[in-house]
């Protein structure tokens, strides 16, 4: 606690100015879906029906969502707050905040380091902001400059490629995928999604925390000669009993939180397995079946859910249901973003071959280059960075079919924070590789 002491008042101090971004105007409680959704919950307390009876129907709005948890949080505002708008606004803001906190907590549990939690909570600070441009120009300024490496002595022109290109993928990912302030902080239905943001990312940090300190550490490897042997003193790791299994009981109750709160939790199982392939590959003995328990919650949430809502598609459903072009292009803003610039600027070339004396369409072979070597570098050199674009790319998919509103993208661009973070390390370790001597192989050794 003492070592992470002054990290917490950094993230307090992060945290800041999504406070001071609230919303206050009274316009909060003006749109249609705001006022039909206090309007049924007024109707509720005149009923004298009981607040749980968002827990076997519909939720306010009757477009046949499942949403009791997030239903409740509307329920605490109206009680609290009545007609304050002021009051609704804060608890939004409450939300988003509580969400990077979440995320701090996550990245602490994977990583262990301060630098990495820390980044993570102020890069998803920018993008609930919509500030992540601010850092844009740089990213692209140290691209270039690592170009200049070439002009050192020795040093490999790859390097210095392979650098330059993970900088402009930095560049590219600096703004996030989508913006964010206005549905999540002064658009108060946007909260259904940081509610589930908030219980997703705390399930997934609980289920960390029960393997790491609960799952056995794997065999060392066989040791080799040039190693002493154990002292006297030497204790093996020991699974810490049942205390454990309060972790997992806290991650599942987070996860069953999340289901009920927003739809999109319905990919948190996939990313569960995720976590344990990456806790496997940091040397700890995962207990699978653990992890699968996640599917036993998602089928029970299922048949919850077709037992009390309505299985036909509501006219809101069919209204914002997708199925074209669009679909794939979504997806691929998260899995190859510079694709699209790509294919653009192929129209443009196959029109007239005198489109590359101009400099869009290098550019555009130089973001989908940049993404082509990111993807490789990281699944070279970074375990954690896979998870976390996979969780991203994996949190957006099923809305990937919907028109698109900013709020489907909260839990992704939470989990894509941590990706960012963590591009950044490689792009630093690259820069730093480009700009030094060749390595010199060591003379072998024949008599150890």
């Amino acid at each position: 606690m003492k070592r992470w002491g002054p990290t917490y008042l950094l993230v307090v101090l992060v945290c800041v100015p999504l406070f001071l971004a609230r919303a206050t105007t009274s316009f909060l409680l003006k749109d249609t879906d705001t006022d039909v959704l206090l309007g049924k919950l007024s109707e509720r307390i005149e009923n004298g029906e009981s607040i749980f009876k968002w827990f076997w129907g519909d939720w306010p709005l009757g477009n046949h969502f499942y949403r009791p948890i997030s239903t409740l949080t509307f329920e605490f505002d109206h009680w609290k707050w009545g007609s304050d708008a002021a009051g609704f606004g804060l608890t939004n803001a409450l939300l988003a905040i509580a969400c990077v906190w979440a995320l701090f907590w996550l990245v602490r549990e994977i990583s262990g380091s301060r630098t990495l939690s820390l980044g993570s909570a102020g890069i998803f600070v920018l993008w609930n902001l919509d500030r992540g441009d601010l850092l844009g120009n740089a990213a692209y300024t140290i691209a270039f400059l690592t170009l200049g490496t070439l002009l050192l002595k020795g040093r490999k022109w790859q390097n210095a490629l392979v650098a330059s290109l993970l900088w402009v993928f930095v560049g590219f990912e600096v703004s996030g995928v989508s913006e964010l302030q206005f549905r999540m902080i002064d658009w108060l239905p946007g909260r259904t999604a940081s509610t589930m943001t908030l219980f997703a990312l705390l399930a997934l940090a609980a289920y960390v925390r029960f393997e790491r300190i609960g799952a056995p550490s794997a065999p060392d490897p066989p040791p080799s000669p040039y190693e002493l042997p154990p002292s006297k003193s030497f204790v093996s790791p020991k699974i810490s009993g049942w205390k454990p299994y309060l972790w997992l009981g806290l991650s599942l109750i987070c996860l069953t939180c999340a289901l009920g709160s927003y739809e999109q939790a319905i990919m948190l199982p996939p990313i569960y397995l995720g976590l344990a392939w990456l806790m496997r590959k940091k040397g700890h003995m995962v207990r699978w079946h653990w992890a699968s328990s996640s599917f036993v919650l998602l089928i029970i949430y299922l048949l919850i859910r077709h037992q009390v809502i309505p299985s036909t598609s509501s006219a809101y459903q069919e209204q914002q249901f997708r199925f074209s072009i669009s679909v794939i292009n979504a997806i691929l803003d998260y899995l190859i973003p510079g694709i699209h610039a790509l294919r653009w600027q192929y129209i443009a070339v196959s029109t007239s071959w005198t489109a590359f004396l101009f400099a869009a369409p290098w550019i555009a072979i130089a973001e989908f280059s940049s993404n082509v070597v990111a993807v490789w570098q990281m699944i070279r050199k970074s375990n954690e960075a896979v998870f976390y674009f996979g969780a991203s790319v994996a949190a957006y998919l099923p809305m990937a079919w919907f028109k698109q509103f900013d709020h489907y993208h909260y839990l992704p661009m939470a989990l894509r924070a941590a990706f960012f973070v963590a591009l950044l390390g490689l792009a630093g370790q690259a820069t730093l590789i480009a700009a030094s001597h060749p390595a010199i192989q060591v003379p072998p050794q024949p008599n150890p």
